[in-house]
């Protein structure tokens, strides 16, 4: 699975569930707010102050499946962004294992509560997720993917049941959709599948969600993948404006401005992007390369080949210590091939 796509999927099932208990008292609105905020900071990298607040919003309600899920969450994004499942992965499966259980033993109590069905459904789908981004996805292991990610599926229709408005539940269930169109062979997945994902992730987010971030950034990564560029500025822009410090956005609507000519706008955006993760404190270089490499692009296209050839060069000769393989190469490889046309070397790899 590529980059683009595996976002789009992650982003899919990223869904910030922070609407609590039918109470209103002032525990469920602090509750609500700690929530909240793990989900701002995260949003913008701001990965030890969400931890930081969610220990301190588990050390309050020790049992809630939404810190555990907020939790999870926030391991996902940070090992998925930082391309480092090999030291995170431990503490992911834990929160996730930990998501299932909870929402699980909540349900005994109250079998009709679509939040806890959403919770638990939303944690076997990003189970899955990591699985088959370490794994890898191919002929010996794609219906056993499938396999796992059915449950989740299951509990999601059941939050459709229980509440046909809820749109976070149905951009899990298109996403998932879209990405069985696209990375799984037919009969598996079809054009079809691609076709009605889309449609599925268009209707959530225009009918609104508990957190929008989420549904934007996958369905963006969609419209990408289709060609669909005025589509994803049109789309992320404003949230963009609204999270400037989240990365995956600015380069979304950089990758549709290339695209459609705005080179000089595109190589702007990289610029304020790498500017304000630098500024963030020591720049992880996997996290600098995924911006830089971008920002070679737009080199390239306006025709400054030496620049372009610099830059991707340097890039590649960067140590990335830690990052898993699975998340280094592809994004190399995108940076080799700029350097073969620009550099005047065929690209070997």
């Amino acid at each position: 699975m590529n980059a683009p796509a595996r976002q789009a999927f992650a982003a899919a099932i990223l869904v910030a569930l922070v609407t609590g208990s039918a109470g209103g008292g002032t525990a469920d609105v602090e509750r609500r707010n700690a929530l909240y905020r793990s989900v701002d900071l995260t949003a913008e990298h701001q990965y030890a102050e969400a931890e930081s607040v969610l220990v301190s919003a588990e050390g309050l309600w020790p049992d809630d499946a939404g810190v555990s899920f907020h939790f999870m969450s926030l391991y996902f994004g940070w090992l998925d962004e930082w391309g480092i499942p090999d030291s995170l992965s431990e503490a992911f499966y834990a929160y996730a294992d930990s998501t299932i259980h909870r929402a699980s033993m909540g349900l005994t109590g109250s079998p009709d509560s679509a939040l806890l069905f959403e919770y638990r459904g939303l944690a076997k789908l990003y189970q899955s997720m990591l699985r088959s981004r370490v794994e890898g996805i191919g002929a010996r292991n794609a219906l056993s993917l499938i396999g796992s990610a059915r449950s989740g599926l299951e509990d999601l229709e059941r939050v459709r049941e229980l509440d046909p408005t809820g749109a976070d539940a149905l951009l899990a269930l298109g996403n998932y959709r879209y990405w069985k169109g696209t990375h799984l062979p037919w009969p598996l997945g079809t054009s079809g599948d691609r076709e009605a994902g889309i449609a599925m992730m268009e209707e959530a987010v225009s009918q609104g969600l508990k957190w929008p971030v989420a549904g934007v950034e996958a369905l963006g990564w969609a419209y990408l993948r289709e060609g669909r560029f005025q589509d994803v500025i049109d789309l992320v822009h404003p949230l963009s404006e609204r999270y400037p410090a989240c990365r995956p956005l600015r380069i979304q609507i950089a990758r549709a401005r290339m695209s459609v000519g705005d080179v000089e706008a595109a190589e702007r955006a990289l610029r304020e992007a790498l500017d304000r993760a630098s500024a963030d404190g020591a720049l992880r270089p996997f996290v600098a390369m995924k911006i830089e490499r971008w920002l070679a692009r737009a080199e390239e296209l306006r025709g400054d080949s030496a620049e372009a050839c610099a830059r991707a060069s340097a890039l590649l000769e960067l140590s990335y210590p830690g990052v898993h393989q699975k998340w280094l190469e592809p994004k190399l490889r995108t940076v080799r091939q700029i350097q073969g046309r620009t550099c005047g070397e065929p690209d070997r790899h």
